[in-house]
């Protein structure tokens, strides 16, 4: 029993806080000359196929994920094909790699993990919705201060939206798509303002 609270509490600690392990890649070697763009990427692929497995065994979690990634791979590629009879993922170039992670696979990652997850983890613990909902505002917030400096405190009207959201439509898509919404209009906006395209 003492070896389950310590695991449901390290599980706990490690979805509030996946930039812990952002840190710890930052030390390694193996990961010296990948950029901390990947690096919380791979911190909450990490945090979320944890706390799926161990603390709430929602592997629909890990499912949706998959799927929320792979359809629309797999309908570019088929398109592709058919089109053009080959499969090339010419979508994906050396400059829109950071676009494409940052418009598509960011908010699926932060929603699984700082709502969904963190919601079961929440219920598991019998912590109250307010208490959820303070908590997944405060960690996602304080997860990109971590990554991108205190101008990202402002991130907190974003969680505080997104987070009353998902309470009240209890609904993972929807809330990953309004992130990636989200995350569409402030990459639309900085490409503008430096100029990469006109509109």
């Amino acid at each position: 029993m003492f070896h389950i609270q310590w695991l449901n509490i390290s599980l706990f600690f490690l979805t509030c806080f996946p930039g812990i392990l952002l840190l710890i890649l930052r030390m390694t070697d193996i990961f010296k000359y990948t950029p901390d763009f990947f690096k919380y990427i791979i911190s909450l692929i990490v945090v979320i196929i944890i706390t799926s497995v161990f603390a709430i065994n929602k592997y629909i979690t890990l499912l949706t994920g998959s799927i929320f990634l792979l359809v629309p791979i797999f309908c570019y590629l088929f398109e592709m094909f058919v089109s053009n009879h080959e499969f090339n993922l010419h979508v994906i170039t050396r400059n829109s790699r950071i676009p494409l992670t940052a418009i598509l696979v960011y908010p699926l990652l932060e929603e699984m993990n700082f709502r969904y997850n963190l919601y079961f983890i929440c219920v598991m613990f019998k912590l109250s919705t307010w208490q959820y909902l303070v908590l997944s505002i405060l960690t996602f917030t304080f997860s990109h201060i971590i990554y991108q400096g205190t101008t990202s405190t402002k991130k907190i009207i974003f969680a505080t939206i997104q987070c009353f959201i998902f309470i009240y439509t209890q609904n993972l898509f929807f809330v990953i798509g309004t992130h990636i919404l989200f995350n569409v209009l402030v990459y639309f906006d900085k490409a503008n303002r430096n100029g990469r395209f006109d509109f």
